[in-house]
């Protein structure tokens, strides 16, 4: 069990200082030292003052220049979001695929490939979003769409999040990929 520990904490380690892996926006900026993580933190309750109304909810809240809205409640979200983590997991989990490894904890995953780079797929509760980083497609944020009942992307193409995946995975098999049920 140790040595097991072990390789998964020298893979995360490589993963993570891997120049293949990108970044994800941060609300807060981009963290790219340590020394940045202090100021950003100080920051935190001045941010979360403007994000909140009278009321302390955020309907709407300023993120960089733009501004998003919430498409899906509070207490919808999480429901929402399991649901999407464990299609992922339920047709991922296949020892015929060819990933290295597929973790699931904390509300991450991540997908490891020796030749393709790694997936990182992970909730974002703070914007009611998913976020994906895609060593094909690079980062991406998915916003839950009542009218359609799916995943759709924030970038101008509005991609669902269920066809990138698909796409990129069917790339790497070289043959069509299907999930056990779209989201």
């Amino acid at each position: 069990l140790a040595g097991m520990a072990m390789r998964r904490f020298r893979r995360a380690v490589a993963v993570a200082s891997s120049p293949r892996i990108r970044a994800f926006p941060s609300p807060l900026g981009y963290l790219r030292s340590y020394s940045s993580v202090i100021p950003c933190m100080l920051r935190i309750p001045s941010i979360v003052s403007e994000m909140c109304g009278r009321n302390g909810v955020a309907m709407s809240a300023p993120v960089g220049s733009r501004h998003f809205s919430f498409t899906v409640s509070e207490e919808d979200y999480p429901e929402l979001v399991d649901e999407v983590m464990e299609i992922l997991e339920e047709s991922l989990d296949d020892d015929a695929l060819p990933f290295d490894d597929v973790n699931f904890s904390s509300g991450v995953m991540s997908i490891v490939t020796r030749d393709h780079g790694v997936w990182i797929i992970n909730k974002h509760s703070a914007s009611r979003q998913i976020w994906l980083s895609s060593p094909k497609s690079g980062p991406n944020k998915f916003e839950y769409s009542p009218e359609q009942g799916k995943w759709i992307s924030e970038r101008e193409d509005r991609t669902r999040m269920h066809d990138l995946l698909v796409s990129e995975i069917s790339d790497i098999l070289g043959r069509e990929f299907k999930f056990t049920q779209e989201f």
